[in-house]
């Protein structure tokens, strides 16, 4: 398996407005940084096949679905890969991975988000209200809008941007889920 090469290594300081700016079909969105653990090109990840088979957690997920990229290594840990257009019913996603911290039950779960091109780390400003019809999809987990042409060359042409929250982008099922795929992996690998 190819891991993730180390650099370009950990974000910049962490500041309560800062965002990483990533492409997903023809909107920008943001995350704010003190979630977003590592940035990486897909290019960079070797994704894996989510191991359902004999992992009885997983007995329920529709397999066809293409939310569920995989799992990949990055930086030494196996992470469960979200494909975020997948997730937002916009069609699948496949040049940058986003590792996440989220917690299902106070305890952290390695999931990483699928996007579109990272386009820059940059103060998000100017953040209003989302109508609430824009998107039928994962409608909680986007806590606001912004104008996507404040971004200059980097807005790739977007009218609109989305802030996001990671934390309310998975349902409960997903997050049961990565953690017995993470579960499943380790039993079979044996402790790491």
């Amino acid at each position: 398996m190819v891991r993730a090469a180390a650099q370009p290594g950990p974000l910049p300081a962490k500041s309560a407005n800062l965002a990483v700016f990533f492409g997903c079909h023809g909107f920008v969105c943001a995350i704010s940084t003190p979630v977003v653990e590592r940035l990486v090109l897909a290019d960079e990840v070797s994704l894996m096949p989510a191991p359902l088979d004999g992992c009885a957690a997983c007995a329920g997920y529709d397999r066809r679905s293409p939310r569920l990229a995989g799992l990949a290594e990055i930086d030494r840990q196996t992470v469960v890969v979200w494909d975020l257009g997948a997730l937002l019913e916009l069609g699948p996603l496949s040049s940058s991975i986003i590792l996440l911290r989220v917690s299902r039950d106070g305890v952290r779960v390695p999931i990483a988000l699928r996007t579109g091109p990272c386009m820059l780390v940059k103060p998000l400003a100017a953040v209003t209200s989302l109508p609430n019809d824009l998107l039928r999809a994962r409608h909680s987990s986007m806590t606001g809008a912004f104008a996507a042409e404040a971004l200059g060359e980097h807005g790739s042409g977007a009218l609109l941007g989305l802030t996001l929250d990671p934390a309310a982008l998975f349902t409960r099922a997903e997050l049961d889920l990565s953690a017995a795929l993470l579960a499943h992996r380790q039993g079979a690998r044996g402790v790491q």
